[in-house]
């Protein structure tokens, strides 16, 4: 299946998933900061999350 020619996949459906995701690590990463007060961050997902 191609996903850029899915009516039921579309761009919106994708767009609602990455802003809830990011919604979603975002208070888990606050939440790690207050525990772990940490000085450095590995993870390429969670770095952007930590940068911003």
């Amino acid at each position: 299946m191609n996903i850029s020619n899915s009516k039921y996949y579309t761009q919106g459906f994708y767009k609602n998933k990455r802003d809830a995701t990011y919604k979603a690590v975002l208070a888990i990463v606050q939440y790690i900061i207050e525990l772990t007060h940490p000085r450095s961050v590995v993870d390429g997902v969670f770095l952007s999350i930590f940068h911003d």
